[in-house]
């Protein structure tokens, strides 16, 4: 309560009252000592009071016959001089927003006593200036009426009692259960020589008061009333047209809002009831509902706007962008329809498919390009067939078709590198045959079938026929292993065999028919028949070694 009330005052509690500030209170204080310098000086009083008889007695007088209607015209010419100065110079609305905030405040901090709630009260505390703020503003409003209504009191008094009294030729009236009462003697309670007269003119002027002070009020806030309805309504219906007016714009820029239509008329019908604020508060929604239309309509065009730039852009680098200009097309169709989910779950999507056209278009480029640079550098290799796949791949980016792009030219890449590898491999396995030829002819070896097999396999890698080359280059090499081991393995068996027959010899054996045998393995070993000359010099050697045996034999007998 504290919180919203402090919110509503917000805007004056800044200023703090100032009683004797300004011009004002400059004739305020002059005011305030002409009538103390009036009130203590007798001598002016009575001068003042005798210059005013010849206004006064005429109008209010009655020939000094009537006492009592006397006192009640003063009593009315008085109350209602002071009255209307305080209500024209009192803001009844800050009074009471003032009052109702401080007795909000002596609830809440008796409230927060009563529980014992000291964090509360601490609040409460550092609140205390603002509250005292606003009892200087009651004061004020109180004080600054009295200084002027004063100047009433101290020119008509006056006369009542030194000049009407003084030459009445009755001073007594009766009273309810009082037959005989004088209005000139002096009130006993009351330590100024005050009249009783006095208390027949509070008698009359508090009712009085009451009354032209209520009627004021009635008068000037049912004036007020009157008029802030008035402008509420002027004011309601100049935001309806001007509403309308937004309305019409929207439409013809393709924007639907019925609802906004439904509030509007809505609060059109409020305003002829004179239901201003839920009239007010229709106008807000229908506001709030039309510029979430146009957010949400500026939101969509403008999304539309850059998807279709970005096909401009894409279509200008030759992309295919036919996805996006379907989606571009479904957005705009969407918003036609004032379905504003789909319109820019569309848009978006549009967007996207541009950007995924860029990334495969980039791709398919990046990749060709990756392709091209292989093939040149196979360009002295037969790539044929992945040349081919190539082409195809060429074919499907002139068609726009990014994914078989992709697909193609990755194909003709692992195509053209598997040739790639064949190619070395063919070269490397012709070039270990030809050094294996090379050996073998150092060694004096012949192998017709394998000099027959090399060329069959230079014919079929000039025919690029990789796989051909690598079988037969390695038949060519296997022979050439096999043909050398066997020839290592013959000339290993002679020589072995010429150590064992010479070891015999040594030891005193007879070994003819083992040296014939030798003899005859080196001349099989010349002729090239390998395993007769392996053959030939085991033969020998077994001789050799049964001779070497036979000998030990007899000189152990000796």
């Amino acid at each position: 309560m504290m919180t919203e009330n402090s919110d509503q005052t917000g805007s004056t509690d800044s200023e703090e009252p100032e009683l004797c500030g300004g011009t004002t209170g400059f004739i305020m204080m002059m005011l305030m000592f002409v009538t103390m310098f009036i009130m203590f000086n007798i001598e002016l009083r009575i001068a003042i009071a005798y210059s005013l008889d010849g206004v006064f007695n005429p109008i209010f007088g009655f020939g000094g016959k009537y006492p009592v209607p006397t006192l009640l015209c003063t009593s009315i010419f008085l109350v209602f001089c002071s009255t209307c100065i305080r209500h024209y110079m009192t803001d009844w609305v800050e009074v009471a927003r003032a009052q109702k905030l401080m007795n909000s405040f002596q609830k809440e901090k008796l409230n927060a006593m009563q529980t014992g709630n000291t964090v509360k009260m601490k609040k409460l505390e550092e609140l205390s200036p603002e509250i005292s703020k606003h009892q200087m503003r009651l004061m004020t409003y109180n004080l600054k009426p009295v200084i002027f209504t004063m100047i009433f009191f101290i020119v008509v008094f006056p006369w009542l009692w030194m000049v009407y009294f003084e030459r009445l030729e009755f001073t007594y009236i009766s009273l309810p259960g009082i037959s005989k009462w004088n209005l000139t003697d002096n009130i006993n309670i009351c330590p100024i020589p005050w009249g009783q007269w006095i208390l027949v003119y509070m008698i009359l002027s508090l009712p009085l008061g009451l009354l032209i002070q209520n009627t004021l009020k009635y008068v000037t806030f049912t004036h007020k009333i009157a008029k802030t309805e008035l402008t509420q309504k002027y004011d309601l219906k100049k935001k309806i047209s001007a509403l309308d007016e937004k309305v019409e714009a929207a439409q013809k820029k393709g924007i639907k809002n019925q609802k906004t239509h439904e509030f509007l008329s809505q609060a059109g019908q409020r305003v002829v009831e004179k239901k201003y604020t839920k009239a007010a508060n229709l106008i807000n929604e229908a506001e709030s509902d039309l510029e979430a239309h146009i957010h949400t309509f500026n939101r969509i065009t403008g999304l539309i706007a850059q998807a279709d730039t970005m096909i401009q852009n894409a279509k200008n680098k030759g992309i295919n962008i036919n996805a996006a200009v379907k989606s571009l097309e479904f957005s705009r169709k969407a918003l036609k329809r004032n379905d504003d989910t789909s319109a820019i779950y569309y848009a978006k999507k549009s967007q996207r498919n541009v950007k995924e056209a860029r990334a495969s278009h980039k791709e398919a480029e990046e990749t060709l390009s990756s392709v091209k640079a292989l093939m040149y550098d196979l360009r002295e290799v037969n790539t044929e067939s992945a040349d081919n796949i190539f082409k195809k791949a060429i074919d499907s980016m002139d068609k726009k078709d990014y994914s078989n792009v992709i697909l193609q030219s990755k194909a003709a890449k692992l195509k053209a590198k598997e040739i790639g590898k064949l190619n070395k491999e063919a070269i490397e396995a012709l070039a270990k045959v030809k050094n294996a030829l090379d050996t073998i002819k150092h060694m004096e070896l012949d192998v017709p079938k394998a000099q027959e097999l090399f060329l069959n396999a230079n014919k079929a890698f000039e025919e690029n026929r990789y796989q051909d080359t690598l079988e037969l280059a390695d038949q060519c090499n296997e022979l050439i292993t096999n043909e050398r081991e066997i020839f290592q393995n013959a000339q290993e068996s002679v020589s072995f065999a010429k150590l064992v027959v010479a070891n015999a010899v040594s030891f005193g054996a007879s070994v003819l028919e083992a040296e014939k045998l030798v003899a005859n393995a080196e001349v099989a070993l010349t002729n090239k028949n390998y395993n007769r000359a392996i053959e030939l010099a085991n033969r020998a050697k077994d001789i050799a070694e049964d001779a070497k045996r036979q000998q030990q034999r007899i000189a152990k007998r000796r």
